[in-house]
């Protein structure tokens, strides 16, 4: 839902009206805002979670860093988290407790002719908590073009990591979810906001230029429905330029054809770091980032542009969903088959007197779902990734040790999830071993199949 992580800078902000159908519309004044489900958003590198009326805040991660931030918190109806951390997308609850991690594997850009890798830049996670969409880009050269970030965006299952094409891979930016079917996703090479929904290719629904007169059109991303489809905000502008745009939809955009472009009824002033506009769970309020905090106003704009003030300080991309707000709230269990109906008891044979208790079970152990696996081209000077074994249950540590023909890679490069291949592995094999821990569990070392020998 967000394509960049912006520097954000103090601003004041004003409502101003455009286009909106009574002339002369101006800010009302700031009105109770809704205070239902809450609201995920990153505070000093880790994710946060905030009641709906933004006076209670409890801190849900706590390894993140500058180096390796969370970002694109998105929180599901059943109270599943999931936002990025490096090349990970990871799901845990409001009291901090990871359920899984999935590490996506890279994928393929026609424009660069080759599949890219890299950080989740951006996570958005279906309202029922089974799908989540993320985005992946790399910056890059084009022949005959400007260089750029080019993206890749995908869905996968929250419980095990899908192929791309499962549900259809676009090369579009900041996914947000429209029930839990469709996304909106951004063509910002057209300022075009699409419809992509599960299985099939995405569709136009309006660019930019549709909804002012063609001498104002600007940049348009991180477009987001209201839950209950009347009302739109996106981002419009880019830099100093940036604006936070409130719409009117006219038609249905919650399923079926796409309709008309909305109206854009008003739209914040111009200021950097405006991003993440997001509604809540009741459609009568919507947030954003903006000056170094998370400000809401009233989501009806249909006579007039409600004044905002802040709702979180110190706060960037939010995302509200209906999920109450409990710090002691674990993540959802893992999507899966329910258990049937259990039997009842079997008669049988009756214990005699005094019965011997039999040998108690041993310490429960891991078990391997999907082995890890290594990705990349085996050729000196590209870089090879471990994907982390699959399994049960989830360890609460995994490392790495790279195998030149079956013996470790010294040194700290042997030992990161990335490995550039050099000149000693040409004509070896590489391989990962990986080692997985958990209290009270014993240790599990799994390593991947070799790659072909490596070449020149």
């Amino acid at each position: 839902m967000r394509r960049h992580i912006r520097r954000v800078v103090p601003a004041v902000l004003t409502a101003t009206a455009l286009l909106v159908p009574t002339a002369g519309a101006v800010a009302e004044p700031t009105e109770t805002l809704a205070a239902a489900g809450s609201i995920v958003f990153v505070r000093g590198h880790n994710v946060w979670v905030a009641s709906g009326d933004g006076t209670s805040v409890h801190q849900v991660t706590q390894d993140g860093t500058a180096a390796s931030p969370y970002v694109s918190p998105t929180q599901s109806d059943d109270g599943t988290i999931a936002a990025g951390h490096g090349s990970e997308i990871v799901f845990l609850g409001q009291n901090g407790s990871v359920r899984n991690r999935l590490d996506p594997p890279g994928l393929m850009s026609p424009a660069l002719n080759r599949e890219i890798d890299g950080p989740i830049r951006q996570a958005a996670i279906s309202p029922d908590g089974l799908l989540v969409a993320y985005t992946i880009s790399v910056w890059g050269c084009v022949p005959g073009e400007q260089c750029r970030d080019h993206a890749v965006t995908a869905i996968t299952g929250t419980d095990t990591m899908d192929l791309p094409m499962t549900y259809g891979q676009t090369y579009l930016w900041s996914p947000s979810w429209v029930g839990d079917s469709r996304t909106i996703q951004m063509n910002l090479d057209d300022d075009l906001a699409m419809f992509k929904d599960l299985h099939l290719a995405p569709r136009s629904w309006f660019m930019d230029i549709e909804t002012v007169h063609w001498s104002e059109a600007t940049d348009l991303d991180d477009v987001e429905l209201s839950p209950d489809g009347r009302w739109l905000a996106g981002v419009r502008g880019s830099g100093t330029s940036t604006r936070i745009a409130r719409y009117g939809v006219r038609g249905n955009a919650r399923s079926g054809p796409a309709p008309l472009a909305p109206v854009l009824a008003c739209q914040t002033a111009a200021a950097a770091g405006q991003a993440s506009p997001t509604f809540s769970p009741d459609s009568t309020t919507v947030a954003w980032q903006q000056g170094g905090g998370v400000w809401a106003a009233g989501a009806d704009v249909s006579t007039g542009c409600p004044a905002p003030s802040l709702l979180i300080p110190n706060a960037q991309a939010p995302d509200w969903s209906a999920t109450p707000f409990d710090p002691a709230r674990g993540p959802a269990p893992l999507p899966g088959p329910q258990p049937g109906p259990q039997p009842g008891p079997q008669p049988g044979p009756q214990p005699g007197p005094n019965p011997t208790p039999g040998p108690q079970p041993g310490p429960a152990a891991f078990s391997v779902v999907k082995g890890p696996q290594v990705r990349g081209v085996a050729k000196v000077g590209r870089v090879l990734r471990a994907v982390a074994p699959r399994l049960a249950p989830q360890p609460a540590k995994v490392s790495f040790r790279w195998m030149r023909n079956g013996k470790p890679v010294a040194g700290g490069a042997g030992a990161a999830k990335r490995y550039r291949l050099k000149a000693a592995d040409r004509g070896r094999r590489i391989s990962v071993r990986v080692t997985a821990t958990a209290p009270q569990l014993p240790t599990k070392v799994v390593t991947s199949k070799a790659t072909a020998k490596v070449r020149r």
